[in-house]
């Protein structure tokens, strides 16, 4: 078995990029082509030789991983880039799941930002004032200005309209800015 097992050659195959989701999708040269690059990879990995295009690929399943995290730890940090994948774990974990960072929200950074706010000023969150400037149409946007709004903070988003978050965002934001007294 040699080492050289390169992208063309997985393309070949006619797997690359394919979600499996069921044997039915496959044929059993397919199948058969999945079994024969898994002995392969097996055999390289036994070798130390892994081939360079599996470096940095990981590969999680989050009800799955959800379960065993639940039986191991007290609580599940996630940090990545989608916010289903993490809605997913808290579903099926069976311990807290903290979002450390999605492409939609940013919860933790938020209790940092505030706490950081709190220790430098002697206010409520009612009383704290703050801007941001930029891109507001990522994680960081959507959670600063609903964070703000909850904790009745005077919150300004300053960008062209074209960065600002989500216009069901900002409808959030607004209908809690209602119950807080925020300022947005």
């Amino acid at each position: 078995m040699t080492a050289a097992l390169t992208r063309e050659h997985v393309h070949s195959l006619g797997l690359t990029d394919r979600d499996f989701l069921r044997e039915l999708d496959f044929t059993a040269a397919q199948l058969n082509s999945i079994l024969d690059l898994a002995v392969r990879l097996k055999q390289l990995r036994k070798e130390h030789n892994e081939p360079e295009l599996l470096l940095h690929k990981n590969l999680a399943a989050p009800a799955d991983t959800a379960r065993v995290l639940s039986r191991i730890f007290d609580a599940i940090g996630f940090r990545g880039s989608d916010q289903a994948v993490v809605e997913e774990l808290a579903q099926y974990s069976q311990v807290p799941v903290y979002n450390g960072l999605t492409d939609q929200w940013h919860p933790t950074q938020m209790l940092a930002d505030f706490l950081t706010m709190r220790e430098h000023q002697d206010e409520p969150g009612e009383q704290i004032s703050y801007c941001y400037l930029g891109d507001a149409r990522n994680n960081m946007g959507n959670s600063l200005l609903i964070m703000g709004a909850i904790m009745g903070s005077d919150t300004r988003i300053v960008a062209p309209k074209a960065l600002w978050p989500e216009q069901s965002v900002i409808d959030q934001a607004h209908e809690r800015a209602q119950h807080s007294g925020a300022q947005l």
